[in-house]
């Protein structure tokens, strides 16, 4: 999740056209007059009878005030099924939709599908900051990009999906990692508001956190608070991912050239793994001690060798990850959720209601991940109603080489460890009156 550590060392057949124009609110009858503004850009089929529709969603009236929509769908004639299980997906660093959620090389693998083939109606959103192209120079219009801007993105991306299901009723919202952030805070904000204004009516927080009681993970959050607050001082809005994405390239396309960056000689390939499985080994303890995105093999399971390759997600799959990485992140809201993870308790308007969230809660962690240091978090909320799954697979004293922070998303075990209990929740939550019980 902290990669700026990196970067610093048709529709239906009766639709005529794909890109029209969704009035959203009632004052406005001209297409366009109205913020935001809906444009159907893509619809393709997946698989099957599973169909995903890409929307662009301007919200203002600046060159990067937009982000984009996903839905994965099964359709019959041409129509989205009905469906009570709508779910959204929110991403976390550097990765938007496609591949945090649903790899355009294997899209048929995936969170979103598996769950649209179940009868659910899957949305997710590329937030804004994804969309930047890596070339911009100019940055300055992400000053002001903080956690508030996504929470406001969030809540369009919400109200933007039921005008489309043309449907009110609220709608199930996962984070995954500094995703999470964003779902917490958007329901901290919603506890605020009468239970009929809320747009999510459960919340499943994906191997994430926003509180911590360990005092090494609370010293890192401060650290990188400071960082980012350093690098806003120093008129720097954005940090550069672009690293990733080329280490991501050169795996693929150059396995065995050397790559001088890491303290020992390695070659790309063995970098991409290092980078993957041995993250706290490269960069120490960050989340948890021993946090790291995919499960690797090491000789005799030494973490501190050079890995060979990996448990349970495909080498290809976790390289193409890398290499999609989007290439900016705002400053702003790096400190911001760093600054909220930098207490045990609440310290600010994004966590002062945590109490006031009743919503039910599905934690699902990666033992390799956050795992258990998500748990602290759900024991400042006022929900009652709260699951929690953390995938597992090794002996205690082995989270190094347990399932990792991705493994969740690309392993290919993780439809029968991960996905199939996400399904079942979903299903349980589905006629639960949620306003009721507030």
């Amino acid at each position: 999740m902290d990669w700026n550590v990196i970067s610093t060392a048709r529709r239906g057949s009766h639709l005529k056209t794909e890109v029209f124009c969704i009035a959203l609110f009632a004052a406005s009858a001209i297409c366009g007059l109205a913020e935001p503004r809906v444009n159907l850009i893509s619809h393709r089929a997946i698989t099957g009878d599973v169909y995903e529709s890409v929307y662009s969603v301007a919200t203002g009236n600046g060159s990067f005030d937009r982000t984009q929509l996903h839905r994965v769908v099964r359709e019959k004639r041409g129509e989205p099924i009905e469906s009570e299980k709508p779910i959204m997906l929110l991403h976390g660093d550097a990765w938007g939709f496609h591949p945090a959620f649903m790899p355009d090389a294997s899209p048929a693998f995936s969170l979103p599908v598996y769950l649209a083939q179940r009868g659910a109606d899957v949305w997710g959103v590329d937030l804004a900051w994804t969309l930047v192209p890596p070339f911009t120079t100019d940055l300055s219009f992400m000053r002001n990009w903080g956690l508030q801007h996504d929470v406001d993105d969030m809540e369009t991306a919400l109200e933007t999906a039921g005008k489309i299901r043309k449907s009110q009723d609220p709608m199930t919202l996962l984070g995954w990692s500094r995703g999470g952030y964003i779902l917490y805070a958007l329901l901290n904000q919603e506890a605020q508001h009468p239970c009929a204004r809320r747009r999510v009516k459960a919340a499943i927080p994906f191997d994430t956190a926003l509180k911590y009681t360990d005092s090494t993970t609370l010293a890192f959050a401060c650290n990188s608070a400071g960082d980012s607050n350093s690098a806003l001082l120093a008129g720097q809005f954005a940090a550069d991912f672009r690293p990733t994405s080329v280490l991501g390239a050169l795996a693929e396309d150059d396995p065995n050239g050397s790559f001088p960056f890491f303290g020992r000689p390695l070659t790309n390939l063995q970098a991409a793994l290092e980078l993957g499985a041995a993250l706290f080994v490269l960069f120490g303890p960050s989340f948890t001690p021993e946090y790291h995105f995919v499960a690797g093999t090491f000789p005799n399971q030494d973490v501190n060798q050079i890995p060979t390759g990996l448990q349970y997600t495909d080498v290809s799959r976790w390289l193409k990850f890398l290499r999609a990485a989007s290439p900016y992140m705002p400053n702003l809201l790096l400190k911001e959720t760093y600054q909220l993870s930098c207490q045990p308790g609440p310290s600010g308007p994004f966590d002062d209601h945590l109490q006031d969230i009743r919503v039910p809660i599905l934690y699902v962690g990666a033992a390799g991940g956050f795992g258990d240091a998500g748990l602290h978090t759900l024991s400042l909320l006022g929900s009652k109603n709260i699951e929690t799954n953390i995938a597992r697979l090794q002996a205690p004293g082995q989270t190094g080489l347990d399932f990792g922070h991705a493994d969740l998303l690309n392993a290919m075990n993780a439809p029968a460890m991960v996905w199939s209990g996400i399904d079942r929740w979903l299903t349980m939550q589905a006629h639960d009156n949620f306003c009721a019980r507030d």
